[in-house]
């Protein structure tokens, strides 16, 4: 009875592993390089390249009190890391693009904060919330999910961004490669 079980787990393991990977793989294709928007720290016209290196996209919020109180760590980190693609993607319809734009204007980020406002790049990446981050090699996705494991950054006891930027570092296979995304739903627009 007992190994009737566990290869009974190990089949559906393997299942889930495959569409795990599946749709990695459908979503990695979904992917447009270069990305083209209107950067709100200046509202002037940005393009990043993703074919180059390792790119982080880090989906935010303007009123998101979870994406607000990983700001400050998320700026350190990126500091910490230049030789990463930092690139942030506004995708709130229900936050008008003066008030994202003031936001993002005074909190100051080192990298382009990338205007969606159709949530064409959230949908492609199937992003959720706000803060939800993904990590790419070129456009392929090897870590999607939080960016702490808190949704108040203070009280995190686990730096998913940090902790995946130093294995990539390493040449290191990331622990976790999906974890839970906490905070705000992404406002689609209306169709």
């Amino acid at each position: 009875m007992k190994k009737v079980f566990t290869q009974s787990a190990l089949k559906l393991s393997n299942i889930t592993l495959f569409f795990v990977v599946l749709l990695h793989v459908s979503v990695a294709h979904s992917i447009s390089s270069p990305l083209a928007g209107v950067d709100l720290r200046n509202l002037q016209k940005v393009t990043v390249d993703l074919n180059q290196k390792i790119n982080v996209l880090i989906f935010l919020s303007a009123r998101c009190p979870c994406s607000q109180s990983h700001e400050e760590l998320i700026k350190e980190v990126s500091n910490k890391f230049k030789e990463f693609n930092f690139v942030g993607i506004h995708s709130n319809s229900d936050e008008p693009v003066s008030e994202a734009y003031s936001h993002f204007k005074e909190k100051n980020f080192p990298f382009p904060v990338i205007s969606d406002p159709e949530s064409i790049l959230a949908n492609s990446l199937k992003a959720l919330k706000t803060p939800h981050l993904f990590i790419l090699n070129s456009t392929t996705i090897v870590y999607s999910g939080g960016v702490t494991d808190s949704s108040h950054a203070p009280n995190a006891k686990i730096n998913y961004l940090q902790d995946a930027l130093l294995k990539i570092q390493k040449n290191q296979e990331i622990d976790k490669k999906i974890t839970r995304t906490l905070g705000c739903t992404i406002a689609r627009p209306s169709i």
